[in-house]
């Protein structure tokens, strides 16, 4: 062909060598619109240079077979299955390498993953859509500035990482971090459990208004809180507050709480507790501390009725009350230790009272049930290896004490097998009776080392010392002596002294009655004495019946004048007998 002709009109099924195509021949105007098709009217070998360099085809349709385009055909590269629908490559250099294993690089020539974006300094990868717009600063942007990266939504919307369709991380547009809740309402929101190596507060705060929370209310000091109000704190030197923010005062555990009120004895509010620990159970010991009532109660965290045992000191170790130095497993002590010398010896228990002021006492023991069958105060021993237990003193609700029984029947009971003594070791006084149904068979004296006597004796003043009765070993009675010899020896010392007075109550009759006991036969009583309304008479007479102390007229009246009736109330004269008159008594007949 020696020129260049339009084959469109007679070009059918023919098919175009590309010999019979000169280089450059054909144009964009040299092909009309759907000219080339893709029944192989060019053949497949028509090669790049065969198509003239300005060749526009952005107006005209090419159809190519498969493989149509192949080899060295396509400049520097090759083909295969390719189809776009637009790409706009305006770079002059390569920026986009799809390298052999399937890795694509954008700005790196060897790219090391799967993706890989490159840049010489700062990178930004942008998601962005119609919403959020494609400006540079636009939408999701992760960066890689020197050494350090970062993920920003440069839109006012959220952030969020999630797992198995699940939210996982969300950060708001106002920046709070929600683990586990997709609405955070903190700065750092966690719905869920939480491990940390420790958390620091940086800042001093108030409390803040949530239903629960920690907070730093000053600096070195840690606060816990409910409903807005701080209910606990640790300060700087460790020491524990519970219910008050103003600190502890220097103790380790300080609570301020309760109020002035007994331990409930029903229901589960504690309301005069300050402090409770539980231990196993619902087993609490409830600690109530104010002005009016301080107190430690054992009892049941869900019913305050129950009443469970507390041991101090269960394993030894002394208990003190009102001192710091307990000498004894229970050391009460009131006043001041130097007033008096405390007893020596290892003790059970000890009260002491050394207060010096007469209104100050010791100990009291009382009891509400006021019988015998109560007891106010058991004092006793342990005998038979520790297993029993002996009865001392016993004083029981009524007032009876017992020493030696625990069954007291009168107001003091001593068994028949104890001893009561009175004064020293060296010179006591004692009463004891040998067997239950014996009376009283021995009454010693120290005074008498021999037992040969027994003197009552008494002390007037300082230093007077009498013996009003003595009794000596062959049975004689003393009186105003301490050797009788008769089995009733009175003497009485002192000028005037009278020996014996005999009287007997006003209107009781006489003073001294002589009686013969012999049952057989009956005899009439004898009485002597003071006759009180009848001159003031000294009276002898009988009694009006056998074995009666009633009596009429006296056998014999004597008158304070010496006068002497026989027979008669009234004497007259010195001897009076029946009203005769006697002027004489000689040693005759009386006549």
């Amino acid at each position: 062909m020696s020129k260049a002709r339009n084959l469109a009109g007679f070009i059918s099924d023919a098919t175009v060598e590309a010999a019979e195509i000169a280089d450059n021949a054909i144009t964009n105007a040299k092909v009309a619109v759907n000219a080339i098709a893709s029944e192989n009217l060019i053949a497949l070998n028509i090669t790049h240079d065969k198509l003239h360099t300005n060749m526009d085809l952005s107006t005209k349709t090419i159809t190519l077979a498969a493989d149509a385009i192949s080899g060295n055909n396509v400049h520097s590269g090759t083909i295969s299955d390719f189809a776009s629908t637009g790409i706009d490559d305006n770079a002059t250099s390569t920026v986009v390498t799809v390298a052999s294993t399937g890795k694509v690089g954008v700005g790196a020539t060897v790219p090391g993953n799967h993706l890989t974006v490159y840049a010489a300094s700062a990178t930004t990868l942008q998601l962005a859509n119609a919403t959020t717009t494609a400006g540079a600063g636009d939408g999701l942007l992760i960066s890689q500035i020197g050494d350090n990266a970062v993920i920003s939504n440069a839109e006012v919307g959220y952030l969020k990482l999630k797992t198995n369709g699940s939210d996982r991380l969300t950060i708001t547009s106002a920046g709070d971090v929600g683990i586990g809740t997709s609405s955070p309402s903190f700065m750092l929101d966690v719905a869920g459990n939480a491990r940390a190596s420790y958390f620091a507060l940086r800042s001093n705060e108030t409390a803040p208004a949530e239903s629960a929370f920690m907070y730093r209310p000053a600096s070195g000091v840690i606060g816990f809180g409910t409903g807005s109000v701080e209910r606990m704190r640790i300060d700087s030197s460790g020491d524990l507050s519970v219910g008050a923010n103003s600190g502890g005062g220097g103790n380790r555990i300080y609570s301020y709480v309760g109020a002035n009120a007994l331990p409930a004895t029903s229901g589960t509010t504690q309301t005069g507790g300050a402090l409770r620990l539980r231990g196993g159970d619902n087993a609490v010991l409830d600690f109530g501390l104010n002005s009016t009532n301080t107190w430690i109660q054992a009892t049941d965290l869900s019913n305050l009725s129950v009443e469970y045992n507390l041991s101090l000191n269960p394993n030894g170790g002394n208990v003190g009350i009102g001192t710091s130095s307990p000498t004894d497993l229970l050391h009460v002590h009131k006043g001041s230790a130097g007033l008096s010398t405390q007893p020596t010896g290892n003790w059970a228990a000890k009260i002491l009272n050394q207060t010096d002021a007469s209104t100050e006492g010791g100990l009291v023991v009382a009891n509400r049930w006021a019988d015998s069958t109560s007891t106010a105060l058991l004092v006793g021993g342990l005998y038979d290896a520790g297993d029993g237990f002996d009865t001392f003193l016993k004083v029981d609700g009524s007032g009876q004490v017992g020493i030696g029984t625990s069954s007291p029947w009168e107001r003091v009971s001593i068994p028949f097998n104890r001893k009561l003594s009175f004064g020293s070791s060296a010179y006591p006084f004692s009463i004891s009776r040998s067997s239950a149904g014996a009376l009283v068979t021995t009454i010693e004296d120290g005074y008498d080392d021999s037992n040969t006597r027994l003197d009552f004796k008494m002390r007037v003043g300082s230093s007077n010392e009498i013996t009003p009765l003595s009794l000596s070993g062959t049975g004689n009675v003393g009186i105003g002596t301490t050797s009788p010899d008769h089995v009733l020896d009175i003497h009485r010392g002192g000028a005037g002294a009278q020996v014996v007075s005999i009287g007997a109550p006003q209107g009781a009759g006489r003073g001294l009655v002589f009686k013969d006991t012999h049952a057989s036969p009956n005899k009439y009583n004898w009485l002597v004495g003071a006759q009180y309304n009848v001159n003031n008479a000294f009276e002898i007479t009988a009694s009006t019946a056998v074995g009666s102390l009633t009596f009429n007229n006296p056998v014999i009246t004597v008158l304070p004048n010496g006068n002497v009736g026989f027979g008669y109330t009234a004497p007259e004269t010195t001897i009076d007998r029946n009203g005769a008159l006697l002027t004489r008594v000689n040693t005759g007949a009386i006549g």
